[in-house]
């Protein structure tokens, strides 16, 4: 009995963790990097249009500062994670910081197309910064969690400054407000910097399954389309979602808490996700989100009543929340060597900047509903090219037994 105990009790349980597990210090450090470089993706149309009313950008330029703020954001996660090794993390980070300070300080004095620069500059840095909690993501047996967590923070912290900022620094200050409190988030991330450690074994070092070529096989790349696609979908979606609302009747007050209820949603849906994450299957998860936002997608398209609408808004955001957390395990599921994980940022943010791009050429200055179509189409290669590649992987897996 006693032998019997105490091999139960010696028995190698498996780690949480592919390599050595973080600190707590590296976990406080790796969510803080997480959440404050993508600040200024929910203060974005607060900032910009300010710009637009101080002249300093014109109403088209707006529209290009925030796509090349996140195809450079995609370029630098992209750059980052898959050009660079593990090492030099901290050195990475107070680099990159240092960058995203200088890029918020241009721009407040730059007008027209130096703001471009400049916000390319901000999203390259803010890239190299995403990049860092992305190298610790990837190495969880239960990246669903920490994303959905790391979602949250995200989410709350942009609806902080979105709250704050205009009735404090902008103000007083209009647009350079804005970009004073981002400037002083990058000072702030630099102490969260000092927290991460500065190198992380690589993968194929501490688990056999990431041995092997480093080249991207098809069904992994294939993984990352379905990853820009579902975030084309729903960035083409609230890209024109308050247009839409307005063409339904809905006034200023009605738009704003449509688009309050829908982020509000969302950070819900991700909320959710920590408690379920570990449960769920990555593509159940996305078929249900599926079926829910055809549902949002049809029934925006009536123009309905502020009531009706909001309830649908809160059906989209709930379960856009809700599925980003299950984009890196899906990735993983379908690429064990984790290597198109550490991409997943970069996918994302390309697909939230090419969403609203697709949706703009189905779109006029009195319909906007034409970006619907664009974002369903989204939806439904998403899904399709997933279904795919989950029969794929599981037709593997038995020609293996």
């Amino acid at each position: 009995m006693d032998a019997q105990a105490g091999q139960a009790r010696f028995e190698p349980t498996i780690s949480k963790w592919i390599g050595p597990a973080p600190s707590g210090q590296a976990v406080v450090g790796f969510l803080g990097i997480g959440t404050l470089s993508l600040v200024a993706a929910g203060v974005q149309p607060l900032v910009f249009g300010a710009l637009v009313t101080e002249h300093r950008l014109t109403a088209a330029g707006l529209g290009w500062a925030m796509t090349a703020e996140f195809l450079a954001l995609a370029l630098g996660v992209g750059v980052a994670s898959a050009a660079l090794p593990p090492t030099g993390l901290r050195a990475r980070g107070l680099l990159a910081a240092v960058l995203l300070l200088l890029a918020n300080v241009l721009c407040m004095r730059h007008a027209g197309l130096l703001i471009l620069a400049d916000r390319a500059l901000a999203g390259f840095s803010a890239g190299v910064l995403l990049s860092i909690p992305t190298v610790i993501l990837t190495r969880s047996r239960n990246a669903g969690r920490w994303g959905a967590v790391l979602l949250v923070m995200q989410g709350l912290a942009q609806l902080l400054f979105a709250a704050v900022l205009p009735q404090t620094l902008m103000g007083r200050l209009g647009a350079n407000g804005g970009f004073l409190a981002l400037a002083g988030t990058a000072c702030v991330t630099m102490a969260f910097c000092l927290l991460v450690p500065g190198r992380l074994p690589p993968l194929e070092s501490v688990s056999p399954e990431n041995a092997g070529s480093g080249r991207l096989s098809v069904p992994a790349l294939l993984s990352l389309v379905v990853v820009v696609l579902v975030y084309a979908f729903l960035f083409a979606f609230f890209a024109y979602i308050g247009q839409i609302a307005q063409q339904a009747g809905a006034n200023e007050q009605a738009v704003g808490a449509i688009l309050a209820t829908a982020v509000g949603c969302s950070i819900a849906g991700s909320l959710v996700a920590v408690f379920v994450a570990q449960r769920l299957a990555a593509f159940p998860v996305l078929a249900a989100a599926a079926i829910a936002n055809v549902v949002a997608i049809i029934g925006v398209a009536q123009l309905p009543g502020p009531g009706l609408f909001m309830a649908l808004a809160a059906l989209w955001g709930s379960f856009w929340g809700f599925l980003m957390p299950y984009q890196l395990p899906f990735t993983i599921e379908i690429d064990p060597s984790r290597r198109a994980a550490l991409l997943v940022p970069g996918a994302q943010s390309f697909g939230a900047s090419t969403g609203p791009l697709l949706g703009s050429f189905f779109v006029t200055d009195t319909e906007s509903r034409g970006a619907l179509l664009a974002a369903g189409f989204c939806l439904a290669a998403a899904f399709l090219l997933a279904a795919a590649l989950t029969v794929h992987r599981k037709r593997r897996q038995l020609n293996r037994l």
